[in-house]
């Protein structure tokens, strides 16, 4: 190579006009060719462009996954804070009155138990009604027993002490539709380790979605329509961790 030409590299010229007698090469002309030619890499360094490009590509990716905002949920004795629930913020239940409790996630004063479910139901009217029996334990002490509850009639409920079975007077409930809650508020506080079962009577119309306890339909082989219920699919109440259903 003669001094003062540039260093070549892994790096070819090809000339646009093809090969034969009429392409003429470097040594020919003593000098680079000043024709048009395409300038290609070696595979070594083709491989490497190609794998800082995917990895530049990969770095975004997960760069764009993480930086998505998250929920952090605190955990508390007696209460689970969430989204925007703040202290300012007052619910107003289904009476007009505020609703006992501000925040969508249930609080953990009353652990259940154990569960009694009665239910009936009118295939004719596609309406049920029913009862729930629920068993529960006093974590810390508390006025307010909380629950989910969806689209469902409470027509009737109480408090009674699972040792001495004697009512526990309830002063009101409330229902807070957005959060798909109930709320019982007590006349007194309940005594931690004190045992209790809250009984509740309800009735609603059997629905079409796949929520809960709905109703659905096929046609048989002789062209007739026939219903039947489903139940047990998507007993799970709005955006909850931690739930008495």
């Amino acid at each position: 190579m003669a001094v003062g030409e540039p260093e070549i590299d892994d790096v070819s010229f090809l000339n646009v006009g093809g090969g034969g007698g009429g392409g003429r090469n470097y040594e020919q002309m003593g000098g680079p060719q000043m024709h048009s030619r395409q300038l290609i890499c070696s595979q070594r360094k083709a491989t490497c462009i190609t794998l800082v490009i995917a990895a530049a590509i990969i770095a975004v990716a997960m760069i764009s996954a993480f930086s998505r905002p998250s929920v952090i949920y605190k955990c508390g004795r007696d209460s689970l804070d969430n989204r925007s629930t703040s202290a300012a913020f007052q619910p107003i239940a289904e009476s007009g009155q505020l609703f006992p409790w501000n925040s969508s996630r249930l609080p953990q004063a009353v652990k259940p138990n154990r569960y009694d479910v009665r239910l009936q139901i009118d295939l004719d009217s596609f309406f049920f009604n029913g009862s729930v029996s629920i068993q529960m334990q006093v974590i810390a002490p508390t006025d307010l027993i909380v629950l989910h509850s969806n689209n469902l009639t409470i027509t009737k409920y109480y408090v009674k002490s699972h040792k001495s079975r004697s009512r526990i007077d309830i002063e009101e409930m409330h229902v807070y539709k957005p959060w798909q809650m109930v709320a019982f508020k007590l006349q007194k506080p309940l005594a931690v380790n004190e045992e209790l079962d809250l009984t509740i009577e309800y009735e609603a119309d059997l629905v079409s979605k796949l929520t809960g306890l709905y109703k659905s339909s096929y046609t048989a082989e002789d062209g007739e329509k026939r219903c039947y219920i489903m139940s047990g699919l998507f007993f799970l109440p709005l955006n909850s961790f931690n739930c008495i259903r």
